[in-house]
């Protein structure tokens, strides 16, 4: 697949079988497929098929994706640095992150998910403003005046984590 979707035939979808292995697809009828892919690290390929047992996709299909593929690359890259952010956050290995609570590494956590004060007081069960005071204990701790640079400092610490 290439970054661009591509309309296969049916003679061609059932030549190439997208999930031949798998029992939960070979219930479904394939006539038409559009797929595309995603960029992603080397030995991973990220593809996306749409299939359809009747009535061929139409090139306004084909544009849709096209305009969809940006976003969709987008949400994938802020998932990805979500992730590694959660693994740096969940490595209490360095001393400065020993120093948090669990309390204040939760926050810590909810803060790099991008929760705003509101949202993290709701999932804890606490007010607004003790998150407040709890983002000021990590701020102190860790050395830094802001969100980001609490949630940027404990991401590039070594992390023992994958």
């Amino acid at each position: 697949m290439s970054g661009t979707s591509q309309k296969l035939s049916t003679r061609q979808t059932s030549a190439s079988e997208p999930f031949p292995a798998s029992p939960s697809f070979r219930h479904f009828p394939v006539e038409h497929q559009l797929a595309f892919s995603l960029p992603s690290p080397a030995p991973q390929v990220i593809g996306i098929a749409l299939n359809r047992s009747s009535g061929d996709f139409t090139d306004a299909d084909r544009d849709l994706l096209a305009v969809l593929r940006g976003p969709l690359i987008t949400a994938r890259e802020r998932a990805t640095a979500r992730e590694q952010a959660r693994r740096a956050l969940t490595a209490v290995a360095d001393s400065t992150l020993a120093d948090l609570t669990d309390r204040e590494l939760r926050v810590l956590q909810l803060v790099a998910l991008g929760r705003t004060n509101s949202a993290i007081a709701h999932v804890l069960d606490v007010s607004p403003r003790t998150v407040a005071k709890h983002l000021q204990h990590i701020y102190r701790k860790l050395g830094v005046s802001s969100r980001a640079a609490a949630v940027y400092c404990a991401s590039a610490l070594p992390s023992s984590s994958p």
